[in-house]
């Protein structure tokens, strides 16, 4: 499931059928929901013809009359006159791309901000109403697994004391200490009950003393959401007393069964959010300017409201004793209401008054939109005096007044069931969405550099990474900045920039943070290469993730592509393609690689929710002892090697831990898990973990916390998925799935293509020549997790591409073909530096490892010939091919030879007919090469274009 919820759950109307998960005991309901009927938007540039927006709008019926408006948490609590959740939802979809901001300045109980967050957008939602904000966070709060149990708890406790024949006595005894959470009701006693306000007192007191926020909020809000219900006013709807006959224990029944039904409720909401979750503040609009929690000037990409309707209702009378018990002063909400019957009643002003304060608030509003962007307010008509008014004309002059450019009203019939709070002799047919738009105009940006410091190669990437994925020639600036003058409709594609943090404009305009700042968070000195999932498992070789993506920017312009990576390794480029919105293929031949890469790529398309509550889960049993038929796990044919590695002690652990997690009944966690095991192996074996080959410790091991070991990490991963699900709200695009392929991408003739379709392009970094061996760097937890014996260990280590062991009979083989060598590597520089090697060698006393030399070379080159001819094949006509491959140095009997491969690549791609659009050289620094044991001395990013 992914962690946004667009991506492979659609959107459907609400049905939900009760199933029970067993994995971890909880109700679950389907997460089915409301699917807009218009398109998602995909660009921008869509967005520059407002006749077309508007012909778009207009093409539905925004009645919505047969459609289910309390799916997911939309009913949490009561809430009188929201709008139903059908149309922000189409407003959100039409107006706006994924990751941008939608807020809602007039909030209410957070239907936008959810809808927004359904759709992957980011959500700010505000309201005077305190009470609102109470909703609209929980309702857009998952809860994890520890928060789930807090709140279970506080229910049972609650319901039990209901029960309880000493109930009466009990809550006597409590008194002293609840009654001091009992508000200062004007004329209480005629609102409350002794009882009620007994029960009320001491739930409020359960629910203060909370130590974590977000569970102490829902408590809240459940406890909010009964006052009405326990107290003596009729309804919702009706502040008129009424003595409901209610028994002791019947607030605390209330509660509990209230607190039950919306963790239930939300479940499958929560399903859907993930960790993703809205901004929500308490704010006078009047006040927005002076206001710290307002939105920065020009920060918002898209504004979908429904202000209060003039002469229509009065919030803070009928949520006055809610916000009395959560410590709220209905007086000040009334005080800052806008469209107040009761004030109309008082003032005798007609719509002007409601024109006055919503002129304050449309200029404040119209300063946070960004340029170009749209603005869409739902108003029903208003009726002064038996007279009716057209809001929507009215609001559209306003809108005007402003600077906003009013574009028309959409007609929304209602169905006569609809608004039932509002009065009948003040309530209409039809309620209109008028549409604004801030004017556009083009801006002077600048390309911020990362917080960390860029190698020198960096900024010539960065430069040609801007130009290709904006569409613009920067200009170069001080400090390494980067310029350029964009269509405010252009703006979107620089969100997916690498070497860029962020898009600064001036004092007046808010920049934008870019999606890979999101992803390292933001403000960190250093780069950070192990950010989401690429640090959860050590892989020698491997390339830096940010160089991944500008190469993915460099290759494609689009998210949706295509991308093959044919020496995948731990996945690092499939990751990336993932998070970049591409649908990612990668071979490898290493197993334990194959399990790298699958455990990262399925994390980005996994629910964070769930994935954290199945990880809590597993943690809960991991401490359970460790006995001799643990090493049952062990299959008989590789139990004894793996007790000469591990003492016996370890080996029972590592074999308990391994069933348990064999035993998860979550495919991801279970993926995650054997990596993460996979990643101690060294620590608590005989090996010298410090050592990049296998040796034994010169102090062998006795034991070793494999447990411990394991749960740090787990707990580490935790948070770090956490926090991806929270930034997951500003991703631009959906993260598809990656296709993780076990076969060597240089066999002969193999079609690398996964499905029919072509690749757009090819990112990758190839192994170098002779330079890692990866099978034996990682032997034991190809032992000991994937139960590969050492004859099988041996024989995929010699068909790795650029292994360093070989055969005597291969090597013979290879050596007997030398001379004719032109015609099946395809590189006249690869012929030629073999035959030096071997000419050096053949008579020289060297060691084993020389002699093998120019036969490993052959066979390497060899492979990345048919590699590359198989890329030939499978990418599409002019594709891009990026390639960073490495030379480094050997040692003959005559001296030192230089193993040209970026040469020899280059090579290749020409005889295939590639051009070869860039070749950057990268630097390696000196501790780079004193900490490198294959010796690479130069590396190069070979950019080529297939014909």
């Amino acid at each position: 499931m992914s962690v946004w919820a667009g991506m492979h759950l659609p959107r459907m109307p609400a049905r939900s059928r009760p199933a029970r998960n067993a994995d971890f005991n909880l109700f679950v309901a389907e997460p089915v929901y409301s699917q807009p009927r218009l398109p998602q938007l995909s660009r921008l540039e869509d967005l520059s013809n407002p006749a077309d927006v508007m012909q778009a709008l207009g093409a539905i019926d925004w009645a919505f009359t047969h459609d289910e408006t309390g799916y997911l948490g939309h009913d949490l609590h009561p809430y009188p006159a929201k709008f139903i959740p059908q149309i922000p939802a189409n407003l959100i979809a039409a107006l706006s791309l994924p990751g941008e901001l939608v807020w809602d300045p007039f909030g209410g109980s957070g239907t936008t901000a959810l809808e927004a967050l359904l759709l992957g957008r980011q959500a700010l939602s505000t309201d005077a109403n305190p009470l609102a904000g109470h909703i609209a966070r929980a309702k857009c709060t998952a809860l994890g697994p520890e928060q789930r149990d807090v709140l279970r708890a506080l229910g049972q406790r609650v319901a039990a004391l209901a029960l309880d024949r000493g109930l009466e006595g009990f809550l006597e005894r409590a008194w002293g200490a609840a009654k001091g959470f009992v508000p200062d009701i004007p004329n209480y006693e005629q609102w409350f009950t002794a009882q009620a306000t007994r029960e009320l007192a001491y739930v409020r007191q359960l629910a203060s003393a909370i130590a974590d926020d977000d569970a102490r909020l829902v408590s809240e809000v459940a406890l909010s959401s009964i006052v009405v219900a326990v107290s003596n006013q009729d309804s919702e709807t009706r502040y008129t007393r009424r003595d409901k006959g209610h028994r002791p224990g019947d607030v605390l029944r209330l509660f509990a069964t209230a607190l039950e039904r919306i963790l239930v409720e939300h479940e499958p909401l929560e399903r859907l959010l993930g960790y993703r979750r809205a901004r929500v503040a308490t704010l006078d609009l009047r006040q927005l300017d002076t206001s710290p929690d307002a939105p920065e000037p020009e920060s918002v990409d898209l504004i979908v409201t429904s202000p209060p309707y003039a002469n229509a209702t009065d919030y803070h009378l009928y949520h006055r004793f809610r916000l009395f018990w959560l410590g709220f002063d209905p007086r000040v909400l009334g005080s800052a209401e806008i469209g107040s019957h009761l004030r109309h009643q008082r003032e005798k002003r007609g719509f002007d008054l409601y024109a006055d304060e919503m002129l304050g608030c449309l200029a404040g509003i119209a300063r946070r939109l960004r340029p170009g962007r749209y603005c869409a307010m739902v108003i029903g008509g208003a009726v002064f005096d038996g007279k009716e008014v057209d809001s929507a004309a009215r609001l559209g002059e306003i809108g005007t007044q402003v600077g906003l450019e009013w574009l028309g009203a959409v007609e929304r019939k209602i169905h006569a069931t609809r608004r039932s709070f509002v009065p009948a002799a003040r309530r209409l047919g039809a309620e209109h969405i008028v549409i604004f738009r801030k004017p556009p105009r083009s801006l002077k940006v600048t390309f911020e550099l990362p917080k960390y410091r860029l190698w020198p190669y960096e900024h010539e990437l960065r430069l040609r990474e801007v130009e290709r994925v904006v569409g613009v020639a920067p200009v170069s600036a001080a400090e390494g900045k980067l310029t350029a003058t964009l269509d405010c409709y252009r703006v979107d594609r620089a969100r997916r920039l690498a070497l860029t943090s962020e898009l600064t404009v001036g004092a007046a305009c808010t920049g934008w943070q870019t999606w890979q700042a999101r992803l390292e968070n933001g403000a960190a000195a250093r780069r950070d290469p192990k950010y989401v999932t690429h640090g959860i498992h050590d892989y020698k070789g491997k390339f830096y993730p940010q160089l991944a993506k500008t190469l993915l920017n460099l290759s494609v312009s689009q998210p949706g592509c295509r991308i093959l990576d044919p020496f995948c390794g731990s996945g690092t480029v499939l990751l990336e393609a993932q998070l970049s919105g591409h649908r990612a293929v990668g071979f490898d031949l290493n197993p334990l690689a194959v399990l790298i890469s699958r455990a990262k790529t399925a994390v980005a398309t996994e629910n964070a929710l769930l994935l954290d509550r199945a990880l809590r889960s597993f943690l809960e049993q991991l401490g359970a002892p460790a006995t001799d038929t643990d090493l049952e796990v062990f299959p008989a044919a590789t139990r004894e090697e793996v007790l000469s590695w591990f003492p016996r002690p370890v080996a029972r652990r590592l074999g308990k831990v391994r069933r348990q997690v064999e035993e998860v009944p979550n495919e991801t966690a279970q993926l995650l898990l054997k990596v993460l095991l996979s990643s101690l192996i060294r620590e608590v074996s005989h090996q010298e973990p410090a050592d990049l080959r296998v040796r034994r410790r010169k102090e062998p091991l006795a034991d070793a916390p494999v447990e411990m070991l394991l749960r740090a990490r787990v707990v580490r991963f935790r948070d770090r998925c956490r926090h991806f699900g929270e930034q997951a709200a500003a991703a631009p695009n959906l993260f598809p799935p990656a296709h993780v392929v076990s076969r060597d991408s240089g066999t002969e003739g193999a079609d690398l293509r996964v499905g029919a379709e072509a690749y757009d392009a090819v990112v990758t970094s190839p192994p170098y020549a002779t330079a890692l061996p990866y099978i034996d760097t990682d032997r034991l937890s190809l032992l000991s997790l994937l139960d590969i014996p050492s004859n099988l260990r041996s024989s995929l280590e010699m068909q790795l591409t650029g292994s360093r062991e070989i055969r005597q009979r291969d090597r013979a083989a290879l050596e007997a073909a030398i001379d004719g060598l032109d015609a099946t590597i395809g590189s006249r520089t690869a012929c030629a530096i073999a035959k030096k090697i071997h000419r050096q060698n053949s008579g020289a006393d060297v060691g084993f490892r020389r002699k093998n030399m120019a036969s490993l070379l052959i066979r390497y080159f060899t492979s990345m010939w048919r590699t590359l001819s198989n890329l030939d094949r499978a990418v599409r006509p002019g594709g891009a091919i990026a390639i960073v491959i490495g030379d480094n140095v050997t040692h003959t009997g005559a001296g030192e030879v230089t193993i040209q491969s970026s040469k020899a690549i280059q090579e290749m791609g020409d005889r295939l007919g590639w051009t070869l659009d860039a070749c950057v050289p990268i630097t390696v620094t000196k501790e780079a090469r004193l900490n490198a044991h294959h010796a690479i001395t130069r590396n190069d990013i070979l950019l080529f274009r297939r014909r």
